[in-house]
């Protein structure tokens, strides 16, 4: 959870206040590593987008024993046992009760077309069932939303994802274009990008890339970026883009599971298309299969 935490507070809006109060003991969940960091991440970008003025997100973190009369009343398949909690809070716009109920069903989004896809709370949904956990939201309108999560606790440690079969290919002096309108998403990109050894670049529309990338032609090795933004999206931008160079690959991020999308994200030359929540062990598997240097 902590390195959740710091990628996320180096990449959120200076005016969002992170605090942090852990009283677990034990914070080990057996489990994926990259689905508990994709939910926690996503969790935390939802009560983000929440405060476009700026707030304050609070994270508790603390152990609890679920008895079956408690697990009972969480409402979820959960078993007897020691639990660790985390709560989320944010001093958000809050949700009304008739989107509450919906926040975490398949590609639901409150966001109008040019304002990006929604932030994967079905995905998080997902991810903390499988770990035989719950989630919960409370809410009021204006008075902020708060993320409650219980996962089940054991002595072996967090499982590490399987690691990519290419681990070994050198990304010294490999340069990558980010795009995507969302500041927060072009960051933590970028900040795990350049963890893996990438240099990296940044655009915030499909336009602002292509002029980039015309100038930097030769320079830039690969492309991610979102498609649903604004001026010129993903897929009209990669068509540009593969025009100055059709070697340079280019994947493409959505929120968006229809199959025509995905298809016409192909159809005008993307390497490789990947679904939001961003998971990032994924994103570099991906990555060192499309890329040949």
């Amino acid at each position: 959870m902590a390195e959740v935490i710091d990628i996320f507070f180096n990449a959120v809006d200076r005016r969002v206040d992170v605090v942090v109060k852990n009283d677990a003991r034990s914070t080990y969940i057996f489990g994926s590593e990259s689905g508990i960091y994709s939910a926690f991440l996503n969790i935390l970008l939802n009560s983000a987008h929440a405060m476009p003025g700026g707030g304050s997100i609070k994270i508790n973190l603390s152990n609890t024993y679920l008895s079956q009369v408690n697990c009972e009343q969480v409402g979820f398949k959960l078993s007897p046992g020691k639990y660790i909690k985390i709560v989320i809070t944010d001093t958000g716009e809050g949700i009304s009760p008739d989107i509450i109920s919906h926040i975490f069903e398949p590609c639901y989004t409150t966001k109008k077309t040019n304002e990006g896809s929604g932030l994967g709370l079905y995905t998080v949904y997902g991810n903390i069932i499988i770990h035989k956990g719950s989630i919960s939201v409370d809410s009021t309108p204006g008075h902020g939303a708060e993320f409650s999560v219980f996962l089940p606790t054991t002595t072996v440690g967090i499982a590490k994802d399987e690691q990519p079969q290419s681990q070994n290919i050198n990304t010294d002096g490999k340069n990558v274009l980010v795009v995507d309108d969302e500041k927060t998403i072009c960051d933590l990109l970028s900040k795990f990008l350049k963890t893996l050894g990438y240099n990296v670049l940044t655009s915030e529309d499909g336009l602002q890339a292509v002029a980039q990338f015309k100038k930097n032609s030769d320079k830039i090795d690969l492309v991610v970026m979102d498609i649903n933004m604004p001026k010129m999206n993903g897929s009209t931008a990669t068509m540009e883009i593969k025009k100055l160079n059709p070697d340079c690959p280019v994947i493409l991020i959505t929120g968006y599971s229809e199959k025509e999308v995905i298809k016409s994200a192909y159809k005008y030359g993307a390497s490789a298309v990947i679904e939001k929540p961003i998971n990032f062990a994924t994103l570099e598997k991906i990555i060192n299969q499309v890329v040949i240097w």
